[in-house]
């Protein structure tokens, strides 16, 4: 690493990108509706899918009644989360062209499913207790990583009166305004998928995980 006195930085004069704006490749599409997102895939012959969440965050699949739904293909319950989504895929042969008819009969097929699920402990889950803790936490003694001067002694000598406040906000999901899909392609040992992702290195290896596959062999847009 050089030195402080090595360093040559920029004058303004030479700025290329600091404190001048840019526009974005793909703003125009966006809001023209041109731009592709991740529920725009087709391909000929697709299946759709829709996943059936639990009520209770990181619940896992204890039984599955499918009775009700004699459309989509028949699968065995294996006892994990996947099952759930593979029960949800339906087919509707001869209808390649009836896109939106073929979704429809994905989410109906879903909520004919009579799931029962192995519960985890955040059934008990309370935003009140959540916040209590919260609180109760951020009051405990800290870790110092940096001290600089003796902030104790400067309010004590520089200001008689010292104002606090505390200001709470509640958790807000860090989630997409699209809603969230992806296409598969699977094909001699290979998948392609197209996802609504920011992390196609992580969906690289998700997929990959859940089907077995070398990294080489999962290709994700």
């Amino acid at each position: 690493m050089p030195k402080k006195e090595e360093l040559k930085l920029k004058t303004k004069s030479q700025w290329r990108y600091i404190g001048k704006g840019t526009s974005s490749y793909d703003l125009k599409g966006m809001v023209t509706g041109k731009a592709g997102y991740g529920i725009d895939g087709r391909m000929d012959g697709m299946l759709y899918a829709n996943v059936a969440h639990p009520p209770v965050l990181g619940s896992t699949v204890k039984s599955v009644d499918d009775k009700a739904d004699a459309r989509r293909e028949r699968r065995k319950a294996n006892g994990d989360a996947r099952h759930v989504e593979a029960a949800a895929y339906v087919s509707s042969p001869g209808r390649s062209g009836c896109n939106r008819r073929q979704h429809v009969a994905a989410i109906e097929g879903k909520k004919k499913l009579k799931i029962e699920w192995n519960e985890t402990d955040h059934k008990s889950y309370s935003s009140d207790e959540y916040r209590k803790k919260l609180e109760e936490t951020s009051r405990k003694p800290a870790k110092v990583v940096r001290e600089v001067g003796n902030v104790g002694a400067a309010f004590e000598k520089k200001w008689s009166k010292v104002v606090e406040a505390e200001y709470y906000a509640p958790m807000l999901a860090h989630a997409s305004m699209e809603p969230p899909a992806a296409l598969a392609h699977y094909k001699d040992g290979k998948v392609e998928v197209w996802a609504a992702t920011q992390n196609p290195q992580g969906a690289r290896d998700a997929v990959k995980d859940a089907l077995g596959l070398k990294k080489e062999d999962v290709t994700v847009n």
